[in-house]
């Protein structure tokens, strides 16, 4: 199975128990880093994550990973945090969560000479995003769109 597959299996599993403990599963990551695989559990609230709130999401998910998944692997290193300041923009709920946000946006190839617009995300659908750079509206394809996230504006 991907690292993929895995990441979209857990989310679909835990998204609903997570949100009953008061916080959004934004993303889940199944990530080998040198010799360690990495399971770690993004999430979020409108009041912030603290440690605490890790703690309590890392104490639920603990014992049932351990029963009711079955990751085919020698063991793995359990980590719960926030996305950050910055996170990543990857689930449509996570764009329309960011709309009047200042946002960086990664293409794959170049656009007007440039693979990299920073700007307020002024819509979103399905198909294309909208940014506002510096006081104009510019439409990009999300098939264009190598990755987005929330940016810090300087």
């Amino acid at each position: 199975m991907s690292s993929k597959d895995i990441q979209q299996r857990l989310e679909d599993r835990f998204e609903r128990d997570i949100q009953e403990l008061g916080f959004s599963l934004r993303y889940v990551e199944w990530i080998k880093e040198g010799a360690e695989q990495y399971l770690r559990f993004f999430i979020s609230s409108p009041e912030g994550i603290s440690v605490d709130d890790c703690e309590k999401v890392s104490r639920f998910l603990d014992p049932l990973l351990d029963s009711e998944i079955d990751l085919n692997q020698e063991g793995y290193i359990l980590e719960v945090s926030s996305p950050g300041i910055e996170a990543p923009l990857r689930k449509e709920r996570d764009y329309v969560e960011a709309i009047d946000a200042w946002i960086s946006v990664k293409l794959y190839q170049k656009l007007d000479g440039k693979k990299q617009f920073e700007g307020i995300l002024k819509r979103f659908d399905p198909s294309s995003i909208t940014l506002e750079i510096n006081g104009i509206e510019r439409t990009l394809n999300r098939d264009m769109i190598s990755s987005a996230r929330l940016a810090v504006q300087l």
